[in-house]
């Protein structure tokens, strides 16, 4: 009966009938729950009220639906505009022999670095950046000017915000390691004895980079445990890094 209501309309005993279409049925069936079947029986009400909680709860999950795929198009965009337009400036900074400062960036993009924080949220910074780290790993022992670059875009930042409020907290993690940038040990604080093996593991490889006091306290405790074949190659990478930075 359901099916053919959602179809084919409904017909009265009169013989009269009417045909309905979207909004339509959900005015249809609040119709019938509050005015029609206001006498009936118990079960008759419930059910028609869980047609409504499920046609409402579609309309809900549509709606959302359409909002993520609208904001992934959006932010593939953005991140396609700032590829376009940062890729070579960012590449040239972060290969760079010296430290760089804000004026050797703004030099690189050809932009003022007010202006591409003002065109770029610092997620889409951070995903070029992090994509330009990840390739030059591949070629270079180090990049010593991928924490200059993060602190003069915000994206650090953007970073420690996001490990204050618990937001995006394994990806934030990552790409700080995969960085190598330093970040407040109370930051990592919480995350230091995480239940989550992967967040507690790489909050520890946070603290190897950003403690000064004692940095491999927690990592010599974890020398017992088994490890994965990706951390073991993240260590690797990790220490290959501090090697260059420290001893070069």
């Amino acid at each position: 009966m359901i099916s053919n209501l959602l179809t084919a309309g409904y017909q009265y005993p009169d013989g009269h009938s009417v045909d309905f279409y979207g909004v339509e049925v959900i005015q249809f069936y609040v119709q019938r729950f509050l005015l029609y079947f206001s006498d009936y029986a118990i079960h008759i009400r419930v059910l028609y009220g869980m047609i409504l909680l499920c046609i409402l709860t579609l309309i809900v999950l549509f709606v959302l639906f359409f909002l993520k795929i609208r904001r992934n198009n959006r932010d593939r965009c953005a991140f396609e505009a700032a590829r376009a337009d940062l890729y070579d400036g960012f590449y040239h900074v972060l290969t760079s022999d010296t430290m760089s400062n804000y004026e050797d960036v703004e030099i690189a993009c050809n932009a003022t670095l007010d202006n591409i924080k003002k065109k770029y949220r610092p997620e889409i910074l951070s995903r070029l950046i992090s994509e330009i780290c990840m390739d030059l790993s591949r070629e270079l022992p180090s990049i010593p000017n991928a924490e200059t670059l993060c602190a003069l875009t915000d994206v650090k930042a953007y970073y420690e915000r996001n490990l204050a409020t618990g937001h995006l907290v394994l990806q934030t993690l990552q790409n700080v390691v995969n960085m190598h940038i330093c970040v407040s040990e109370g930051l990592l604080a919480v995350y230091i004895n995480h239940y989550n093996d992967n967040v507690r593991q790489m909050a520890r490889m946070c603290h190897v980079i950003s403690s000064q006091a004692d940095p491999y306290h927690y990592f010599i405790s974890d020398l017992e445990n088994e490890h994965g074949v990706w951390r073991l190659m993240m260590l690797h990478r990790l220490f290959a890094w501090l090697w260059v930075s420290f001893f070069k």
